[in-house]
């Protein structure tokens, strides 16, 4: 599977405005693997198949799936800037 970055990207556009929100709130989050779908549905008033909906348009089976995918690739960048920084 391409990378979550990719995936949001490809298909950012098939999303409805509230799906578009629900996305930018998670990528926003800076530690999403701890992140519940009821903090979600609290915070912008949306339902949880909404939310399904949302991470299902971008190939994925599971908010957990999603949320980890987007934790993996924060953490693969933070490592990636953390070597760069050290070869200098």
């Amino acid at each position: 599977m391409d990378s979550v970055y990719h995936q949001i990207q490809k298909n950012y556009d098939a999303l409805s405005s509230t799906e578009q929100i629900i996305i930018d709130y998670m990528l926003n989050q800076p530690n999403v693997k701890n992140l519940k779908m009821k903090l979600i549905q609290n915070d912008l008033h949306v339902s949880a198949p909404t939310i399904v909906r949302a991470i299902k348009k971008l190939s994925y089976s599971s908010f957990t799936e999603f949320k980890y995918a987007i934790a993996i690739h924060k953490a693969q960048k933070i490592r990636l800037i953390q070597r760069r920084t050290t070869k200098q």
